[in-house]
């Protein structure tokens, strides 16, 4: 059975019935799946990046201050998720892995032993999702998000904004659009040849799309 690693972004924290309802959800995709989460850093990581500009923090710490915030967010990760744990070690994810537990690895520890990504905004939780799946062996990396796909344009503001249901991880590095990736993750699922799927918080689609069938969202394919 394939791994997957899914990365619930912090942003869904502004969509707190949303959350509850797909961590509680999620335990069924173990059907399908062995899978470890990586949380995001939501409100937590916004904090950092207020005080980086107000305090004029350095790059290092401000980095490991926000993977910190990832830390935090997934211990509340923990409390929703049923059959759920927090770990602290890959290690720890694959003997929960074993014991039919949902790992939830808080990448602090890890992220400062190894610490080979750059200090720098441009690195987010996701392109650190994309490197503990490559450390993982992983076959997929999925982003939950509160979008639920990559568009053509902002459609926030653009009614006519399409979804991208397909793109080279080399095409989404030189995407005019804003996207609601981080700017690493590229270049990273191009290394590791990992192939990403964006989707928003619903089980139901996202078992679609790790089953290959058509679903909402993006299939970003490494090369």
């Amino acid at each position: 059975m394939d791994l997957v690693v899914v990365k619930i972004g912090g942003s869904l924290l502004r969509l707190p019935g949303g959350l509850r309802a797909f961590c509680k959800e999620l335990p069924s995709v173990k059907k399908l799946t062995k899978f470890i989460i990586v949380p995001g850093g939501g409100v937590f990581a916004d904090d950092v990046r207020k005080l980086y500009n107000k305090l004029n923090l350095s790059d290092s710490i401000a980095h490991f201050t926000a993977i910190i915030a990832m830390d935090m967010y997934g211990l509340i990760l923990s409390d929703l998720i049923p059959h759920s744990k927090p770990v602290m070690s890959l290690y720890e994810a694959k003997n929960e892995l074993k014991r039919n537990i949902i790992p939830i690895v808080l990448p602090s520890h890890i992220m400062m032993s190894v610490d080979v990504l750059k200090h720098s905004w441009e690195v987010t939780s996701d392109s650190i999702s994309a490197y503990i799946a490559h450390l993982l062996g992983a076959q997929k990396l999925v982003l939950v998000k509160d979008v639920d796909a990559l568009y053509s344009s902002n459609p926030k503001v653009d009614k006519n904004a399409t979804i991208i249901e397909s793109i080279k991880a080399s095409q989404l590095a030189c995407l005019n659009t804003s996207t609601c990736t981080d700017k690493m993750l590229p270049k990273l699922l191009i290394d590791y040849s990992l192939e990403c799927i964006i989707v928003g918080p619903n089980v139901k689609n996202l078992i679609k799309a790790l089953k290959g069938g058509k679903f909402k969202g993006t299939r970003v394919i490494p090369r």
